[in-house]
């Protein structure tokens, strides 16, 4: 019985672990359902471990979990399956036999199948395409064709066994060379945005949301640990892109601009993005609407501060990341669901990629050809990019803060 009791705990906590739930929130759901099944454990969560300690101290036992990829199903499925035991009371063989059950269910839930998951790389680019203002319909054939075969590659090197950071590399260059491609036959943007557009789908999310929200929590460590994971997978991602557009003999202009789109045009292609990104995390439908609601009514916001009121982008970057931590914190606690899931996927059109993006190209640029423009424009790109990334991560933790201890305070 007590075997039985000890698998429960390790099946839930290594899918709360390992596919994307809050690491908080996943160690308090394991000592809830500890609790329950009358085996009381203390969870200690570690980057590619979780320690189930008898409450006693005197035994424990170790779960070893991959936190690489994100899969909102398995997740809430797992919530689920604790949330239908009994808060108190024994727990019989029958009950048991039945959560276990359950629990291994909701591990083998699968990703989204290839064919969805590519036409959402398709459709996340050429969301992120409208925002940023692509016009020619040949370079949306072209940021199709590098977000399809970038997503196939990526599944394909994932079932070869290669860790994330070479799939987003991989990803990266072929969008690279493609954006290469078309500056080369004259229907590239100055923004290049054929190889921008289809790299900036690979930014990891959810793994710095959780990463910031453990640093300023009580998991210091599996927080720095989140942070440098998501930091290498931006480095690959910035790598690749810059080395594939060297390789056909292209570059990404340090100085250039983006287009701005009409309001409804921005606010629709948020919704399209965080639409792409609820079908990357493998996130059900009727949850997927949240993000895509919020993710559209938030750009909108942020258009008319920029536009009609003179708001710069980093503060308005802030302003919507609040109201989307404040709306999705009280949504996901309601609804059970993972808030790093949906906040990522309804804040993806903010993340500042392009400006991460032009700035390491610019520091290719200086190694042959120094310029004083060159340098204030990777010092302006880059500071741009870290103080929206600031701006967001302080928006969603003073959020999502809140409304925890809000609702702490009214039980």
């Amino acid at each position: 019985m007590r075997d039985e009791r000890m698998r429960a705990l390790a099946t839930a906590a290594r899918t709360l672990v390992g596919y994307g739930h809050l690491t908080s929130e996943a160690s308090s759901a394991v000592e809830s359902l500890s609790a329950r099944l009358g085996l009381p454990v203390r969870c200690i969560v570690e980057w590619n471990r979780v320690v189930l300690v008898d409450i006693d101290g005197r035994a424990h036992t170790t779960v070893h979990v991959r936190p690489e990829a994100i899969n909102m199903a398995r997740v809430n499925a797992t919530l689920r399956a604790i949330d239908s035991l009994p808060a108190s009371g024994d727990i019989g063989d029958r009950e048991l036999a039945r959560l276990n059950s359950r629990l291994d269910e909701a591990a083998s839930i699968s990703h989204a199948p290839l064919w969805l998951f590519v036409l959402a790389c398709i459709a996340g680019a050429w969301g992120l395409a409208l925002i940023y203002g692509a016009r020619s319909p040949l370079s949306y054939l072209l940021i199709a064709l590098a977000a399809g075969v970038g997503g196939c590659m990526r599944r394909w090197l994932g079932a070869h066994g290669i860790a994330v950071p070479g799939q987003a590399l991989a990803a990266a260059m072929l969008a690279g060379i493609l954006g290469g491609v078309a500056d080369h036959l004259g229907i590239a943007s100055a923004a290049r945005l054929v190889a921008v557009c289809p790299a900036m789908i690979l930014v990891p999310g959810p793994h710095l949301i959780n990463g910031a929200l453990d640093v300023t929590g009580k998991n210091v460590t599996v927080g720095w640990h989140r942070l440098v994971y998501g930091g290498i997978i931006l480095a690959a991602i910035s790598g690749g892109l810059v080395v594939g557009l060297l390789l056909v003999g292209s570059d990404l202009p340090v100085t250039a601009g983006a287009r701005t789109p009409s309001l409804w045009v921005d606010a629709l292609a948020a919704a399209l993005a965080a639409m792409a990104f609820s079908v990357y995390f493998s996130m059900p439908l009727t949850q997927a609407a949240w993000p895509i609601l919020v993710g559209g009514l938030i750009h909108a916001g942020r258009w008319i501060l920029m536009v009609s009121c003179g708001v710069n982008v980093i503060n308005a970057d802030l302003a919507a990341c609040i109201l989307a931590g404040l709306v999705l914190s009280a949504v996901a606690h309601r609804k059970r669901l993972s808030f790093a899931g949906v906040g990522f996927a309804a804040i993806v059109a903010l993340v500042p990629g392009i400006y991460l993006f032009r700035a390491v190209a610019g520091m290719v640029q200086l190694t042959a050809r120094p310029s004083t423009v060159v340098v204030v424009g990777i010092a302006q790109d880059f500071s741009t990019a870290l103080l929206i990334l600031a701006a967001m991560t302080f928006g969603l933790i003073l959020s999502h803060g809140f409304i925890t201890r809000w609702r702490a305070a009214v039980r």
